[in-house]
């Protein structure tokens, strides 16, 4: 039984077969993320992401079976804490 996979560099594996192709993928993201003071040098930071790469195919080794990879609408979701360890005071200058 051989099963297929997508490493998230573009390569395709086919356990137990001996085939693998890589490639390079192109596309895009849009995302939105946001940072907020918590005070004493401390913040906090969310962000969601949006990635998307298309489809791809592969023809394996046998010659006659196609494979074929989705790597679109791949959501992704970052929440961080921050600690500044040289507190900067902004003072505006007028």
């Amino acid at each position: 039984m051989a099963s297929v996979c997508n490493n998230g560099a573009g390569a395709f594996i086919a356990s137990g077969t001996g085939f693998s192709i890589s490639n390079t993928r192109m596309g895009w993201t849009v995302g939105y993320g946001t940072e907020f003071d918590l005070g004493r040098n401390w913040s906090a930071k969310a962000e969601y992401d949006y990635l998307s790469f298309g489809r791809d195919r592969a023809l394996a080794s046998d010659g006659t079976t196609n494979m074929s990879v989705k790597a679109d609408n791949i959501s992704q979701v970052k929440v961080g804490l921050n600690y500044r360890f040289a507190p900067q005071t902004v003072v505006a200058k007028y």
